[in-house]
């Protein structure tokens, strides 16, 4: 990774009101660690709320691309607690409404949201 990128990580964590990344190494390589306030920490349980307010999943989904624009459909899906299926229908009525789209490859590219 280079201090460029560093730069940028941070820059997106500032923009989405979120601690700034921290990076570091040692013998074993590089650590990222991104820190989170109480209201963007999130389960990995399915049915378990993801904040304390209740949310849409596609609230949920806006705020996860936000946090990670280079997150699968199966990430979110993890996150979420909806099926991939259900992840699939949610991405496309926000690409329909013109909320968000997909920059370049489905493997290499990421979403960004538009409103």
């Amino acid at each position: 990774m280079t201090e460029h990128q560093t730069v940028e990580y941070k820059h997106a964590c500032t923009d989405a009101g979120v601690p700034a990344l921290e990076v570091s190494s040692d013998v074993n390589g590089l650590w990222m660690t991104f820190r989170f306030l109480p209201e963007h920490q999130l389960t990995t349980g399915r049915g378990e709320e993801s904040s304390t307010t209740q949310e849409t999943t596609q609230e949920k989904i806006i705020k996860l691309i936000k946090l990670y624009p280079s997150i699968t459909q199966k990430g979110l899906s993890e996150q979420t607690g909806v099926s991939v299926d259900g992840v699939k229908y949610h991405l496309k009525k926000l690409k329909d409404a013109g909320i968000i789209t997909r920059i370049g490859s489905t493997k290499a590219g990421h979403w960004k949201v538009l409103r």
